[in-house]
């Protein structure tokens, strides 16, 4: 599909929740680091076969906020997170989705 599409989306996500949040320190900080590397990361990731696996993970992250139950959203967020590590991780080790040892033990 369309990978930049994607990737811009994820984005908008995250700094979406950030200002709905109000943390206007939190929202220039993750407006920074997408500028520099959240963008090409995600990218490399996409492509790489993760990006269904990730905007999963980040589906959760929306439905948990929606459902407005604190606890299922810092598990979803959690585990977004921890995906994602192991997915930039892969993808830096140069490991595709569809390799078996793609991804670390603990997925």
């Amino acid at each position: 599909g369309d990978l930049r599409g994607w990737a811009e989306h994820d984005g908008e996500v995250y700094l979406g929740l950030v200002r709905a949040a109000g943390n206007a320190p939190a929202l220039e900080m993750l407006t920074g680091l997408r500028d520099y590397a959240g963008l090409y990361g995600l990218l490399l990731a996409a492509a790489a076969g993760y990006g269904a696996e990730l905007a999963a993970r980040q589906d959760a992250v929306l439905e948990a906020v929606a459902g407005g139950s604190r606890e299922a959203t810092e598990r979803a967020v959690r585990d977004h997170l921890s995906s994602t590590r192991r997915a930039w991780s892969a993808v830096l080790a140069g490991r595709r989705a569809n390799d078996p040892a793609a991804l670390p033990p603990g997925r």
